[in-house]
């Protein structure tokens, strides 16, 4: 039996298309699994991120707000030492006025006292008769 070349070719050539369409189809198949593995896997490493990164959210929320509430009451007390400050000042600022003024009161009621002895002093250098003075008015007499 004879068989023709061009019948020998368009066998080969319905064979390669079978087996180009089977070995398609095959692809396809592996394709699409493999899209669908990866598609898969990159959603569940996306689901595992964003659960990380909200929960690393709550936890600064978190942070944010128990420093804002330090923040705060720091603050408050700041303000209270601060108005006690002025107060302070204010107190040191009196209690000066009423010392100086209370110093001039004692200098002034000390001052009579110091004259009064300043007075007996010369009194007593000019009785004294050792003194120059004396001694020459007792010399002239």
């Amino acid at each position: 039996m004879f068989i023709r070349k061009s019948k020998i070719d368009m066998i080969i050539q319905k064979e390669k298309r079978k087996e180009f369409l089977r070995s398609s189809a095959e692809f396809e198949k592996l394709h699409k699994k493999t899209v669908a593995e990866l598609a898969q896997k990159q959603e569940s490493e996306i689901k595992d991120i964003t659960k990380y990164y909200e929960k690393e959210l709550k936890r600064k929320q978190q942070e944010i707000l128990q420093l804002r509430q330090e923040i705060s009451k720091n603050h408050d007390l700041y303000q209270k030492i601060r108005q006690r400050e002025l107060e302070l000042d204010n107190l040191s600022a009196s209690f000066d006025t009423v010392l100086n003024e209370m110093n001039i009161k004692v200098q002034e009621s000390i001052q009579p006292f110091y004259r009064m002895r300043a007075k007996i002093e010369t009194t007593k250098r000019i009785s004294d008769k050792r003194d120059n003075k004396v001694q020459s008015i007792f010399q002239a007499m």
